[in-house]
């Protein structure tokens, strides 16, 4: 085997490598999120949906739940960090 040949198989198995560790630790994220997911209320679970699934803006959140849009943002924020506590532990 040259040795050009031999630097492609190693990179390809590196690559590999660090893919399926990639997929592992994207696994644990998501175990992680949904278990910060479930340490929520109803109400901010519900604002982290519109926000990041239903893709609404502040202002239509706050539209819906009847407050201003900096209290969605403030709202939002304080679960992120909430969530961040959980997730990655500080």
């Amino acid at each position: 085997m040259s040795k050009s040949s031999f630097e492609t198989v190693e990179v390809k198995q590196e690559y590999s490598s660090r893919k399926f560790e990639n997929q592992i630790f994207h696994r644990l994220d998501l175990q992680k999120l949904r278990e910060a997911m479930k340490l929520l209320n109803d109400e901010e679970r519900r604002l982290i949906e519109m926000y990041y699934w239903d893709e609404m803006t502040m202002q239509e959140i706050a539209d819906v739940f009847g407050i201003s849009k900096m209290a969605v943002s403030k709202r939002h924020q304080k679960i992120l960090d909430k969530m961040r506590t959980t997730v990655i532990g500080w």
